[in-house]
């Protein structure tokens, strides 16, 4: 085994040195690097628009003015003088540990779903672009990444998933749409459709939240997960009724309504919009089909004062919840409705015919072709965005020019004619069965080319080793709207508290004594600050011991440096041990040295 890994090591040694140019590369001109540090310094936030794929520049108080008009709203929001992560970390904790002591859950079981250093949540929000007016229009959203209820969120969401399947109005996708109206041409209706839609306005926070959680209950019949009914209550309450965020160092608490950015949420609102649209759809004969995916709602009557009715009276079943109505434009051809991504035409002999269709606010950018990803990642994009376009269009004559309207698309993108049209082949390429069943190991690593994907690749096909690549991009995306700078904290005590390196979470640092230079390297996945306060105050850590000897224990004379950050834990540990074996850190131990170098072979 021993000698393989070393075998493995020299080829791959070799492979990196040969194929990894030596000077660093860059697919962004210095034109564009001068433009996105421009940007970052200026008084403007750049961010992605919502459902849209240009980004969005205005100017920082016109974005915080924006999120501080939503967030004013007291029927919805509440500002909190004071809260810490660790208090809602033992909130949802203790519901947790009580309920694996009810059900007797195996020790790892209660371990592996306990939050620890957490952070509040980020309340941020994307600019709606497609929407015209004075005001600006946003998309409230709360990150629940590395937050108090995140892993408790995904396991109600695993627990509650398996209810969708008693909806009979929900929808996977637009094509499952597609499908549902043609079935409903088959039936040969006497009377001729008229097509129209309903959306919920806002939502996710128009939904009470006691009533999502009581009629998602009572849909429960038996325990899901080993979770009963009242364990899965229990943890409702504590993961809905604790949804503190913090804006710009103001903490607030959301009161009422579900919190865009969680898991659970999508299924409590589709669980809740289908028992209101049921009681509307006692009341109405409606010509099939009636479908819904999430909030957009399609349905048929048969006349335009039928649809009149059946939204006035979803209007009234609940009075959080508003619902809007757009109805189809009259053409010599028929009645044609757009929503989603298709445009549906009910002809005047009652069939249906459908086309692609995209949004004005849908701007043409596409993936472009000089992006970092491997050759296969972009035809992959491109052969699904034509099958996707192939699928919604009834007409091979609508297909065509679908087609060619997005051949447009790729040009402006840089795409040459050649890899144009080897897309236009739609193969179904069918897997080996044994490959399908092989167990993968996955190499993750950072795009440099495909000859060197392909080398790596085979040196471990030649070891009989299942090895695939993965990738991990920084994209523009990244660059422009992600702030990469951490707040300070208001912890006492705080050993780095005149930093900005405090909050900041899996690194590898370096502690640097100022009075004799002498440093230590390591890595964590915890806060910085409590990482480097375990070091000043830990008898058996290398730095304390070095500060009691030589300094007199002065933990002011120690400088804190982050080298890299690094989110996979894997990745991280690989980070610290090359840092540990080029810099030969004096503060290390000879042991901790030897069991790192081990991992770099």
């Amino acid at each position: 085994m021993e000698k393989q890994l070393r075998r493995i090591h020299n080829k791959l040694h070799a492979t990196i040195r040969q194929l990894v140019p030596r000077k660093k590369w860059s697919n962004i001109t210095n034109v564009d690097k001068k433009t996105i540090k421009d940007l970052k310094e200026k008084d403007v936030i750049c961010l992605p628009s919502d459902k849209g794929t240009e980004f969005c520049i205005i100017q920082k108080d016109r974005y915080s003015q924006a999120a501080l008009d939503h967030l004013n709203d007291s029927n919805t929001y509440q500002k909190v003088p004071r809260m810490t992560a660790k208090t809602v970390e033992n909130k949802v904790n203790l519901v947790w540990k009580n309920i694996c002591s009810r059900n007797k859950f195996p020790p790892f079981v209660m371990k592996s779903f306990v939050a620890s250093n957490t952070d509040l949540r980020k309340f941020y929000h994307l600019i709606k672009t497609h929407k015209t007016g004075p005001d600006i229009k946003i998309r409230p959203i709360v990150s629940n990444i590395n937050r108090p209820t995140q892993r408790i969120s995904w396991l109600l969401s695993k627990t509650l998933k398996p209810l969708l399947t008693s909806v009979p109005t929900h929808l996977e996708n637009s094509y499952e749409l597609i499908e549902r109206i043609q079935d409903g041409d088959s039936n040969n209706n006497k009377t001729l459709p008229y097509p129209c839609s309903l959306d919920v306005v806002s939502l996710y926070t128009s939904i009470p939240i006691q009533e999502a959680i009581d009629n998602t209950v009572d849909r429960i019949e038996h325990g899901t997960f080993h979770l009963s009914r009242l364990d899965v209550a229990e943890l409702l309450n504590v993961t809905l009724n604790n949804m503190y965020f913090t804006f710009e160092d103001r903490i607030f608490r959301q009161t009422e309504g579900l919190p865009m950015g969680s898991s659970i949420s999508g299924i409590l609102a589709i669980l809740f919009m289908d028992k209101l649209e049921q009681i509307a759809l006692s009341s109405y004969r409606l010509i099939s089909p009636y479908k819904r995916y999430v909030d957009d709602i399609y349905l048929q009557t048969a006349n335009e004062e039928k649809a009149n009715e059946f939204h006035d009276t979803m209007n009234s079943l609940h009075p959080r919840l508003k619902f809007e109505i757009e109805k189809p434009t009259a053409s010599p051809e028929g009645l044609s409705l757009s929503l989603l991504d298709f445009k549906v035409t009910i002809t005047t002999n009652g069939e249906s015919s459908f086309e692609f269709y995209k949004k004005p606010a849908k701007k043409p950018l596409f993936v472009h072709h000089q992006s970092a990803l491997p050759k296969r990642s972009k035809t992959n994009f491109i052969r699904n965005e034509r099958r996707r376009i192939q699928q919604r269009c009834s007409t091979q004559i609508t297909s065509n020019k679908h087609d060619r309207d997005f051949d447009n698309i790729l040009r402006l993108n840089g795409y040459p004619e050649r890899t144009i049209h080897e897309t236009k082949h739609l193969q179904n390429h069918q897997r080996d069965p044994q490959t399908q069943t092989k167990e993968w190991h996955y190499l993750k690593i950072p795009f440099i080319s495909d000859r060197l994907n392909r080398k790596i690749t085979g040196i471990f096909k030649r070891e009989n080793i299942p090895v695939r690549i993965a990738h991990k991009s920084y994209t523009l995306r990244q660059a422009l709207s992600h702030n990469t700078t951490e707040r300070k904290c208001n912890r006492p005590n705080c050993p780095i508290a005149d930093t900005n390196l405090c909050l900041q979470r899996n690194t590898v640092y370096q502690l640097t004594c100022k009075a004799c230079g002498e440093y230590y390297i390591g890595s964590t996945t915890r806060f910085l600050h409590d990482r480097t306060k375990e070091h000043l105050t830990n008898d058996n850590s290398s730095v304390k011991k070095h500060l009691t000897t030589h300094h007199r224990n002065n933990s002011h004379n120690i400088e804190v440096k982050v080298i890299t950050r690094e989110n996979d834990p894997v990745n991280l540990r690989l980070y610290e041990a090359y840092y540990i074996r080029k810099h030969k850190p004096g503060l290390n131990s000879r042991e901790e040295c030897t069991e790192l170098n081990d991992l770099l072979f």
